[in-house]
């Protein structure tokens, strides 16, 4: 077994989608190798195979997206976020729709973590931050997201704080 305190090198360059990548907290087979692809570059895979499939349905709404239809709306998001000048590593909080409604009276301490401690510069519905950023071109978007890395973190996830205060968890691409 390796030793669970050794430092995990992260590749110097991008490795290819099918470079495994076996740090010592990781346990079990090593084949298949894990898949090292960014969110993006998965879901342009997943829209070349499945594109006009639904992949995303959301009830309370009646929306039924394809994976043509994910991946134009995420092209859309992203061009708003680089509209407003948010650029790999700033925070973006976002409130899910199909959560309970906070109320900042019984847990004072959760209004600071849901708006970043107060630094949040702006606050956008989903329509208007779609519409913000129509006006650029993909291209841009593209050449931004070939400067990701798959091991770089792509959101951090915050626990429900059923046994304290919620914690952060960071995922990568």
């Amino acid at each position: 077994m390796s030793n669970p305190n050794e430092q995990v090198p992260l590749p110097s360059s991008q490795p290819s989608p099918t470079t495994p990548f076996n740090p010592p907290i990781l346990h079990g087979p090593s084949t298949p190798p894990l898949v090292t692809l960014t969110l993006s570059k998965l879901l342009d895979i997943q829209c070349r195979r499945y594109g006009p499939k639904e992949c995303l349905i959301i009830p309370w709404t009646g929306a039924r997206w394809t994976y043509h239809k994910l991946r134009e709306e995420s092209i859309n998001l992203a061009k708003m976020l680089v509209e407003v000048g948010i650029r790999p590593g700033d925070r973006v909080g976002v409130m899910a729709g199909n959560c309970e409604h906070r109320d900042p009276n019984a847990a004072p301490w959760l209004e600071e973590i849901i708006i970043l401690n107060g630094e949040a510069r702006e606050y956008r519905t989903y329509a208007e931050a779609i519409e913000t950023g129509s006006n650029l071109l993909e291209d841009e978007i593209e050449e931004l997201d070939s400067h990701l890395g798959t091991y770089e973190v792509a959101m951090l996830l915050f626990t429900s704080g059923s046994t304290g205060n919620p914690k952060a968890a960071s995922l990568t691409h």
